[in-house]
């Protein structure tokens, strides 16, 4: 099934939007993608429940799809599974209050930084989970569950 219309119907039954921010604010998202071919949601990581900028993209790829799988909402095929994990997270604010909850002060890259910049911060924020609250841990394949 196409992710894109059960996942936009379902997160706006939960109070979700159409544009959910990845790491650039709405309006620069809706500049940077306004020149694109890909839309600000139609890139999305089932595993962690979020929406991905396209300069994030290719590092979300690079982690592996047991950390971040990376589907396109209008032509990829979505298991069912998939489709609730992005309802349930309730998008990348929500994704965020749990992945970086100790973020060091200057650590979070901007709209302009470096591949190497991000792809340090991608794999510290969902690879190593090293900004969760002390004693969380989110297990793979079950996005925003905390284990014990």
């Amino acid at each position: 099934m196409k992710g894109v219309t059960k996942v936009m119907s379902a997160m706006n039954k939960v109070g979700g939007k159409h544009y959910v921010e990845a790491c650039l604010s709405r309006s620069e998202a809706i500049s940077y993608y306004s020149s694109s071919r890909w839309h600000i949601s139609d890139l999305l990581s089932p595993t962690i429940g979020v929406f991905i900028c396209l300069k994030c993209c290719s590092v979300h790829r690079s982690l592996g799809p047991n950390v971040s799988k990376v589907l396109l909402a209008t032509i990829d095929e979505w298991a069912e599974e998939e489709m609730n994990a992005m309802v349930e997270v309730r998008g990348n604010s929500s994704a965020n209050s749990i992945y970086e909850a100790h973020v060091p002060k200057g650590v979070k890259p901007g709209p302009d930084a470096s591949l190497e910049h991000r792809t340090k911060f991608i794999r510290s924020k969902y690879e190593f989970q090293e900004f969760l609250n002390t004693g969380l841990k989110i297990s793979n394949g079950a996005p925003a569950r905390v284990c014990s």
